[in-house]
């Protein structure tokens, strides 16, 4: 017997940051500076990927990261050209 919503996995928490700074080039033309940082409180999220065998030693432990979620901290930055 299992319990209602025991296989839902443990919540998900992201907090992903985008800044932009735009600076004007005369005319119509302008270029933005900016930076991106993904998963800024580096927080690990296993999603549900624990061991299932209950006769396993490892049984509840994490095994994998979520898909997609699991990644750790990042940043990428770059610049934008309008005209």
């Amino acid at each position: 017997m299992v319990a209602v919503g025991s296989a839902r996995g443990d919540r998900t928490s992201i907090l992903d940051l985008r800044i932009t700074r735009f600076f004007g080039l005369g005319g119509n033309r302008r270029t933005a500076a900016f930076a991106e940082f993904f998963n800024v409180m580096n927080t690990v999220n296993f999603g549900n990927s624990y061991v299932g065998n209950a006769r396993s030693p490892l049984f509840r432990q994490p095994n994998a990261l979520a898909v997609g979620l699991g990644d750790p901290f990042r940043a990428q930055f770059g610049f934008r050209f309008f005209f």
